[in-house]
């Protein structure tokens, strides 16, 4: 009896040693898989060795990715309104500016196929005020207020230069809000003036990538900024500069206005290329400087979906894409695709630009006085002696 004893308990001790054996073998494997599981965890969820949170550094305007990596998109869906805060002070006050110089001798007031768009602001828009900008009026002011600028207006040899570098004086002078004639109103504008000190919006972006070869394209046709907001003076300034420029829309137009937008925040060689830096609403991805959005000094880029959804359907963007291009056009064509097949209008909409082109007008156009639109209690002609 004792004798088995002993040889169960020698059996036992034997397996015990190879079980120990067995385990300081795996055991120093267990320790380095737990360990490399806790390490890939920490890497995931962003946590240091101690448990604690990682903090990753800002990253320096510099260091930003270039647009080629970002997505298709050029910018964010709209799912909510433009921005504003609850106050009763408005930055931008409540004035619409219109403008049409005829250059035609006997043509004043308005072509009459605008009537309904003009009317849509007033609709809209009751209690605003409306100064309608002609030849004369808008000389007597540059002469007035910007005398130094008016040989640079008196040489303009087209009245679309004229208009265009008209309303960066108006809105440096007055403020408000400036829209081309072939824009049609579709929601109250008070939203929109609360909160920014300045909104541009860009062409659709069909319009900068196919046509222009460029990643946006900021449109005059529709503005609003507080008076005597620098980057306006800034676009004053400057317009002597460009009026011998050979590209008719880089006198004072699109490309003249997307200009100044990069000068006025400072933008180096490739910065129109890179990602905005935070995403703190829906404007477009491309960057836009060190400015906060709603800083008193900074121009807010509005979402074009707000303002200028409707591309030029007089342009061929059909041929434009079909065969090789070049990746700034493939974007474009991909949003142009989009909007093809399934883009539609969003509830958010304040404003529409129809592509007219306002000033392709000739004698036999039927004008109309403005005052047969707008009221005279709501309409100012602005004159030198009255200011």
């Amino acid at each position: 009896m004792r004798c088995g004893q002993h040889i169960s308990t020698r059996k036992d001790r034997m397996l015990l040693l190879r079980n120990m054996r067995r385990l300081a073998v795996a055991l120093p494997l267990i320790v380095l898989s737990v360990c490399f599981v806790y390490w890939k965890m920490t890497k995931t969820i962003g946590l240091n060795e101690t448990g604690e949170k990682l903090v990753k550094p800002k990253l320096q305007p510099k260091n930003i990715a270039l647009l080629k990596f970002h997505p298709m998109e050029f910018e964010p869906e709209v799912r909510e309104d433009i921005q504003t805060v609850d106050t009763y002070k408005t930055y931008i006050p409540h004035i619409i500016h219109f403008i049409f110089i005829s250059g035609l001798k006997g043509k004043v007031g308005i072509p009459g196929y605008y009537k309904d768009n003009v009317n849509s602001f007033l609709h809209f828009n009751p209690n605003w005020k409306y100064y309608f900008w002609t030849d004369i009026s808008a000389r007597q002011l540059i002469a007035t207020r910007h005398p130094t600028l008016l040989p640079t207006w008196d040489n303009y040899p087209l009245v679309i230069k004229k208009a265009d570098a008209l309303r960066y004086v108006l809105l440096y002078e007055f403020g408000g809000v400036y829209a081309d004639l072939d824009m049609k109103c579709m929601r109250p504008l008070d939203r929109a003036t609360m909160k920014y000190a300045c909104i541009l919006t860009p062409e659709p972006f069909e319009h900068s990538t196919i046509l222009y070869r460029l990643p946006f394209l900021l449109s005059n046709a529709f503005m609003m900024c507080r008076p005597k907001h620098p980057f306006m003076k800034q676009a004053i300034l400057s317009l002597p500069v460009f009026a011998n420029s050979p590209h008719p829309s880089a006198v004072a137009g699109p490309l003249f206005l997307t200009t100044m937008f990069k000068k006025y925040n400072n933008f180096q060689p490739g910065d129109e290329f890179r990602k905005k830096t935070d995403n703190v609403s829906n404007s477009p991805f491309f960057y836009k400087g060190s400015r906060a959005e709603d800083h008193v000094e900074s121009i807010y880029i509005a979402n074009t979906h707000y303002f200028m959804d409707s591309i030029d359907t007089r342009v061929d963007f059909q041929r434009m894409c079909e065969g090789p291009r070049e990746r700034m056009v493939k974007r474009g064509c991909f949003i142009w695709t989009k909007r093809k097949f399934g883009k539609t209008r969003k509830s958010f909409s304040y404003t529409d630009h129809n592509w007219a082109h306002i000033y392709s007008i000739n004698n036999s156009t039927r004008m109309i006085p403005i005052e047969s639109v707008i009221p005279g209690s709501k309409l100012k002609i602005w004159q030198a002696e009255h200011g």
